[in-house]
């Protein structure tokens, strides 16, 4: 029986490119990250493929260090991964200086795949030397499995795609493909993309570019005799209306290269209907060190010291960013006495208020009790629901992290507490998501779920496919507005 394998393949990032008409290759590095997680997250593939066209200019001065920065992007698959230059990634040479060059034939979960460097011709087309054409018929020679040719180029039938690009000898390419059984032909350079298109035994398919809205790659399962191409985008449908509220800044002391300018941009041209940005009041309170020795949560507001409070430099920084869909609000960091880390005209400057679990005082102190631990944490809970929060933050994270087991109990008796006080749960996969017992007892007790990408890293803004699967595996409505938290 065969076994059924998954390509992933990208193409076009065109990274370095500004940003107008359509083109985002100024975000080609954060469009990769995102569908490295995606891959990681969710597809799975045997291989990932990338075909060209990485660069938008593989000759400018900074060349060089953007092909580390992609390079070290892949490293971050779980799959092993095949990197192809095209037309404007410069000198093959250069280019594979930074990146592995394949070998001629790539075996890999019982496929075969043939990476092709072909030479360019007028009007952005390519052609195919006969030592390639040549490698097809070795490429078969005593294998039996799919044979994948990939390239930059498109190659097609004359007339069967209404595409300015092709290679100058691609009837030659299609007798050599069909001679030797060719399962699948994978082409990036038309931004378009093409869909499956059949040509004797071969499976012809282009792959949109990923620096153009809805930001596709494509995915390919083939079993057997049979192969499946499946579009997947990174940006969210913006008829969801999805909003991220938990959105981390350059006022973090935890932040990796979130900002609030970044992120609200790149919410937008994600197709988010709004962004909320929610930074840990106690960094904006504290001083780095006296944060993270805990200080913060001993003390709570009797130990904010005028020097260390940057509270209104965040606000008067998110305010110059505020409209409908840009919210500015606070993750509240509560001390042990439960009390919100949070002064009183701070509380009128938030536009929304997380409430989060960081700390608790037998944790802390390295207590091995879980009965104590639940205890003290059932007791947080109810503290910080009672206060006001709109959102309550990564409910469980920090009994997971302590490896406690989540009873139906603990779950029951969150989802009480946020029911009584009329506040939303979030869906937050940062570091693990929530139960999937304990979203579908929120949506029977009629509790909202509010999704939030805790983004420290602009990889996380609106970074929802998780939330989405955990959704859909819970039951939730197609109409997602009848379960999600709004302002």
């Amino acid at each position: 029986m065969s076994r059924c394998c998954t390509i992933a393949v990208i193409a076009d990032l065109h990274y370095g490119e500004p940003a107008g008409e359509g083109r985002h290759g100024d975000m080609g590095d954060i469009l990769l990250h995102r569908a490295v997680a995606r891959l990681n997250d969710l597809v799975h593939p045997d291989v990932t493929v990338l075909l060209g066209d990485i660069l938008h200019d593989g000759t400018a001065p900074d060349a060089a260090a953007a092909r580390i920065r992609i390079r070290d992007l892949l490293a971050q698959l779980h799959s092993p991964h095949i990197v192809l230059p095209g037309n404007h990634d410069g000198d093959v040479a250069t280019f594979y200086r930074d990146f592995e060059r394949p070998d001629e034939m790539v075996d890999i979960a019982g496929m075969r795949l043939l990476p092709f460097m072909d030479e360019d011709r007028p009007g952005y087309c390519a052609a195919r030397s006969v030592s390639d054409l040549e490698r097809f018929h070795r490429a078969r020679d005593g294998f039996e499995g799919p044979i994948i040719a990939l390239q930059h180029v498109p190659v097609f039938p004359d007339g069967a795609l209404d595409c300015p690009y092709n290679h100058v000898n691609a009837a030659a390419i299609m007798e050599a493909m069909s001679a030797t059984g060719v399962a699948l032909s994978l082409s990036g350079h038309y931004h378009a993309g093409h869909p499956p298109l059949m040509a004797g035994p071969t499976t012809l398919a282009g792959a949109p570019a990923l620096h153009v809205a809805p930001f596709e790659l494509l995915i390919i399962r083939i079993d057997g005799d049979r192969i499946d191409v499946e579009p997947h985008a990174l940006a969210v449908d913006p008829d969801l209306g999805l909003c991220d509220y938990h959105i981390h800044t350059e006022f973090g002391y935890c932040v990796q290269d979130s900002t609030l300018a970044r992120a609200a941009d790149l919410g937008c041209r994600l197709g988010l209907a709004g962004v909320g940005f929610a930074e840990h009041s106690g960094q904006l309170y504290y001083s780095a060190d006296d944060y993270w020795s805990g200080r913060c949560h001993r003390e709570g507001i009797d130990g904010i010291t005028p020097s260390a409070n940057r509270m209104a430099p965040y606000f008067e920084a998110g305010a110059a960013l505020r409209e409908p869909g840009v919210r500015v609000g606070l993750e509240l960091d509560f001390d042990y006495q439960g009390r919100a880390v949070l002064l009183p005209r701070d509380r009128q400057r938030a536009d929304f208020l997380l409430g989060s679990v960081h700390h608790l005082p037998s944790i802390d102190r390295g207590s091995t009790d879980a009965a104590e631990v639940v205890a003290e944490f059932l007791w947080m809970v109810d503290a910080i629901a009672a206060q006001g929060v709109d959102i309550l933050a990564h409910p469980f994270r920090i009994i997971k992290r302590d490896g406690i087991e989540l009873s139906r109990a603990i779950l029951e008796h969150v989802v009480e507490a946020l029911y009584r006080s009329r506040t939303a749960a979030e869906i937050n996969c940062h570091m693990g998501g929530p139960p999937l017992d304990f979203i579908i007892l929120c949506m029977d007790r009629g509790v909202k779920l509010a999704l939030g990408g805790d983004a420290h890293h602009l990889l996380d803004v609106g970074n929802f496919a998780v939330h989405l699967e955990l959704l859909k595996r819970a039951g939730a409505p197609r109409d997602l507005s009848e379960v999600l938290f709004r302002l």
